[in-house]
């Protein structure tokens, strides 16, 4: 007995021994030929030395080394082909899910299916708000826009999922923005709803071991899609599907590759279309890409079609409009395919440039909340509900919080305020904006109590009552109601006298009078007026209320018409900036 657990003990270590070994053997001998892994991720590249930066080249090097020592690949395929054929289970859980019968599943989508990720009351109203925005800009710029929703694999064929998986609900985010088709002017298509009525024939919609769709699945995709365009463009017709023959054929599935089961495969059902195809490449215009997600060559597709209807159709796509361009392109006599890295944005800088007539977002169920992480319209409050869902942000923000003795609440607020204003490049993020108080009028407790009273009181909608008491706060605490203010408000801070009093010294001119030159400088700049040069009818209103010789007479102009101070004012600055008066001299 001691003689077998010795003879075990020694294998264990011999066996070990030879796993450290091999990959150095190999590398020098080339002993068994590497495999070519498929992770869907860059490896890491192999880092400069440089004897400055000691401590970031060893971590660079040893991830680097993590990724791409000799018969890595080979190890990984060999545990993933246990864990999946012997045990049953993923090797890489948290990207696919095993089902049964061979089925794989994505496994970001198991939220979606289980109803754990609802959008909140607040997040449907800035989902209705995104989405007729959208449709408005479309109608404004003569197009007409369109969400088609994409179903997720494991909404279509839930019956292969592991037994632990169960739904908490019915009723999920993909019926949830469905409902959403109730309001007037938006237009989403329940792509679902045609993929489930035709799921029980002889052919599979999905793949197996894919997370997309077949070519029969796409039909049913662009069958529900032009059946709703069809309702409004009443030209189009849907090409039957006896106008295809379905073909059969062995693939491996993008999920299959991810764990390393290279040799499993799927069936692939494609439909090959009996008739001529008219459809050609078209010219592309050249839009880039950011080359995180896709390369250049994918973003942008084009089909012209002579025999296609008078139409041009501009689809935002992911990778599941990738089988739906072989049918579309025979209906439109222009088609282009954008493809948004997954971000599903309105992408207006491209649909201005295009013109088409339609437009239409595909989107998969997956990535729903993607429209109001990149959303059209956007708000302060929109941002602040974003950042607190955020994980990885809070985290950033709680430790600057602490660093600063901050509360967390107010850093969002302020970081909020700072995207908002980034995203609408309104110029300086200052706290005293008006969309600071419309923000805060939506999202702080104490005065979202008042927007609730006053929308209350005075029956109007929540959003309208936000933007009148914002308007009322940020007339009160902030706006100049004259360029005097502003005068008055230079004179009362040293830093900013300091300055001008050395641009006075070093210009040779009265220091009042470069006060009075920034003060007016500030007011135009303020209501954005353009150049606030002397010669405006401003600059004599302001003269008229500061200047003591100005002054004077407006107080005897105001005495002898019997009329207010201010309305004296007005009347001589546009007397004076017409040249009708002797008070448009300088003094």
């Amino acid at each position: 007995m001691k003689s077998y657990f010795k003879i075990l003990q020694c294998s264990t270590w011999i066996i070990f021994m030879g796993i450290l070994v091999l990959p150095f053997l190999n590398e020098r001998f080339d002993l068994i030929e590497e495999v070519v892994g498929n992770e869907n991720r860059k490896k890491a590249k192999k880092p400069n030395f440089d004897v400055n930066k000691l401590d970031e080249f060893t971590k660079a090097y040893d991830k680097y080394y993590t990724d791409n020592f000799n018969l890595r690949d080979n190890f990984i395929e060999i545990i993933s082909e246990i864990d999946f054929n012997l045990f049953n289970v993923s090797p890489v859980p948290n990207r696919v899910t095993v089902g049964n019968e061979g089925w794989l599943y994505a496994t970001k989508s198991v939220a979606n299916y289980k109803a754990k990720n609802l959008f909140s009351p607040q997040e449907l109203k800035d989902l209705k708000l995104e989405l007729k925005t959208r449709s408005e800009w479309a109608v404004q710029h003569e197009m007409k826009y369109y969400l088609a929703l994409v179903p997720n694999k494991i909404s279509i064929y839930p019956e292969y999922l592991p037994r632990q998986i169960i739904k908490v609900a019915d009723s999920t985010r993909y019926d949830q923005l469905i409902a959403l088709n109730d309001f007037a002017g938006i237009e989403i298509i329940n792509v679902r709803k045609n993929i489930l009525k035709n799921k029980k024939g002889k052919h599979r919609l999905y793949q197996i071991t894919d997370d997309h769709w077949n070519h029969l699945g796409a039909y049913y995709g662009y069958q529900a899609i032009m059946n709703r365009l069809s309702e409004y463009f009443t030209e189009l017709e849907v090409s039957p599907l006896d106008q295809f023959t379905i073909e059969t054929n062995n693939r491996n599935g993008n999920l299959a590759g991810i764990i390393n089961v290279q040799n499993d495969t799927t069936i692939l059902t494609s439909l090959i279309n009996k008739l001529p195809k008219y459809a050609k490449d078209g010219e592309k215009k050249g839009y880039k890409t950011s080359g995180k997600k896709i390369n250049n060559n994918e973003h942008e597709f084009v089909k012209v079609n002579s025999k296609g209807k008078k139409l041009k159709l501009l689809i935002i796509r992911d990778s599941f409009t990738l089988f739906l361009i072989q049918f579309f392109q025979e209906n439109f006599q222009h088609s282009v395919y954008i493809h948004d890295e997954w971000l599903y944005r309105m992408r207006e800088d491209i649909l201005e440039q295009e013109k088409p007539d339609i437009v239409v977002n595909v989107l998969l169920e997956t990535y729903s909340k993607e429209l109001l992480t990149h959303s059209f319209v956007k708000t302060a409050g929109m941002y602040y509900r974003s950042i607190s869902q955020n994980k990885n942000k809070l985290k950033n923000i709680k430790v600057k919080a602490d660093k600063g003795n901050l509360s967390v609440d107010y850093m969002i607020k302020k970081l909020a305020l700072w995207l908002f204003h980034d995203h609408q490049k309104k110029g300086k993020r200052t706290i005293k904006t008006f969309k600071y108080y419309e923000y805060m009028y939506e999202v702080d407790d104490k005065l979202k109590k008042k927007s609730e009273a006053y929308s209350i009181a005075k029956e109007i909608d929540f959003i309208d009552a936000v933007k009148a008491l914002a308007k009322l706060a940020y007339q009160k605490n902030t706006i100049p109601k004259t360029v005097n203010q502003f005068y008055h408000n230079l004179t009362t801070k040293p830093d900013k006298l300091k300055r001008m009093k050395l641009i006075a010294e070093k210009k040779n001119i009265p220091f009042l009078e470069v006060v009075k030159k920034n003060a007016i400088w500030l007011y135009h700049d303020h209501w954005n007026r353009g150049e606030a040069t002397k010669e405006t009818l401003m600059y004599y209103e302001f003269l008229f209320e500061v200047n003591d010789f100005y002054k004077k007479r407006a107080i005897l102009y105001a005495k002898n018409k019997e009329i207010t101070f201010i309305e004296a004012i007005k009347q001589l600055s546009i007397s004076a900036f017409s040249g009708k008066s002797i008070y448009s001299k300088t003094p």
